[in-house]
Parts: structure tokens; sequence; C-alpha cells
């Protein structure tokens, strides 16, 4: 049996969009959405598409930030491309290379560090989650002294990236969408499900509709998940 021998199958948001419309009846088999109904369409897929970034750890959008630490200086920013959702661990890095995790600190337990001009090595921090990239600030307890602080060492800051908005400032659907190809029928289904309401579907088909959305979802945030051992922590208060 011949195969294509590919693995480069990618959908726009335009596909998507048509997917969710035929399983609403709003799209006929064989046929597209119209540029109209897919430009319609696209705020919903956008806010879906940002949803997502609720469901957990999705260890495709893994990133890592290095901030070079300053002498007597707390706050820290990182850079402005990122915005990340979550951050799951910071690690210090010192001149030899050596990484040592830093103690994660709510807000209130940060703010009851009674003498933040302390310097040292740095072994705890607080992350101020701001809206807009750039915002954000990571605070560390001790400030770095100047044995702890230069070019050669730095906060190695590892984060969740929210998923890539699914078109630029024109919605006609073109772009692709920031996914895993596995991830696309999830997808098309939570749209239809958004749009259903909008298009009259009967409440019973609904129902229907998203308890399938349902299924499919959980099969795919099972194909998402890391094979490794996860250690779960109980949360602080402030959190």
């Amino acid at each position: 049996m011949a195969t294509s021998g590919t693995y480069n199958y990618l959908a726009t948001a335009g596909v998507i969009v048509t997917e969710a419309l035929r399983k609403i009846g709003v799209v006929e088999e064989g046929t597209s959405a119209s540029t109209a109904q897919i430009e319609d369409a696209m705020p919903a897929l956008e806010m879906f598409l940002k949803s997502l970034g609720n469901k957990g750890l999705m260890v495709w959008k893994v990133q890592k930030a290095t901030v070079t630490l300053v002498a007597s200086t707390n706050a820290y920013t990182y850079d402005v491309n990122y915005r990340f959702t979550e951050i799951t661990d910071i690690q210090y890095r010192d001149s030899d290379g050596n990484d040592t995790p830093l103690i994660e600190l709510s807000r209130e337990e940060y703010s009851r560090q009674n003498n933040k001009s302390l310097e040292g090595q740095p072994t705890q921090y607080w992350w101020d989650k701001a809206p807009l990239p750039g915002n954000d600030r990571i605070y560390v307890w001790p400030a770095p002294d100047t044995a702890n602080a230069g070019s050669s060492q730095a906060l190695i800051v590892t984060g969740i990236l929210p998923i890539e908005d699914a078109d630029d400032s024109t919605p006609d659907g073109t772009y692709d969408i920031d996914l895993p190809s596995e991830w696309y029928e999830a997808v098309a289904y939570g749209l239809a499900v958004r749009l259903a309401p909008h298009h009259g579907l009967p409440i019973t088909d609904r129902r229907e509709l998203r308890a399938e959305y349902k299924e499919i979802l959980e099969d795919t945030l099972n194909f998402d998940r890391e094979t490794a051992s996860v250690y779960f922590r109980a949360a602080r208060r402030g959190d």
C-alpha cells in the first residue's frame, strides 16, 4: 500500500471555521464557508483559542527566557515578545553554568519580606503577572549582590506561551492556527459548540454536540501530556 510519506498537514483558520459550520449545518458538505461567514466566526475562534490556555500544560508551548541579573536589583522584566500564561519554574544560573531552582512566593509572602534590600544569591521569586506583553515583573529575593550579578549570572525562566492569534488585523482566515494537527478536530468541535446558539441549532442537538466535543477534547488533552512523572504541590494562601 502506498502512503504519502509526509507529516505536514496544516489547517488554516478558514478551514477550521468551515468544519465548525458544517457540524451545525450552516455549510453543506463539499462547499467552503464564505468570506463573510469566516469573518463573522473569527472573533469566536480567537476567544476559543485563548481559552485553551486554561486547559493545563501544553508542552509544545514551553519556552525559556534568560534574564541577566543586575546587582542590588529586585525587579526584572523579560523579552517583550514573551507573555507567559504560566511560569513553571525559575532557575538561578551561576558563572559556572550551574542551575539552582528558586522557590516561588505568593504576592502576600513576597510583601511580607521585611528586608527587601538584603543582597546575596537569589533563592525566591514572585511573579507579578500583567495582562499585556512587556509588563510582567519577576521579583527576586534576596537581590543579587555583585558576586551574583553580571553577564555570567542569570535567571532561566521557563514558562508557557499563549496560543498565537488566528489572524492579524484582517480576519480572512488565511493563517494556519498555532496548534499541533492533533488539536484540529477538538478546535473545530469546540468552535461549533460556540457558534451553534448564534445559528439557531436546537438545544437537543447542541447538547449532543457538546458531549461529542468533551469526549474529543479529553482524548486530545491526553495526547498533550508529558510521559515523565509529574509532581504536584499544595496551593499557598494568596495564590
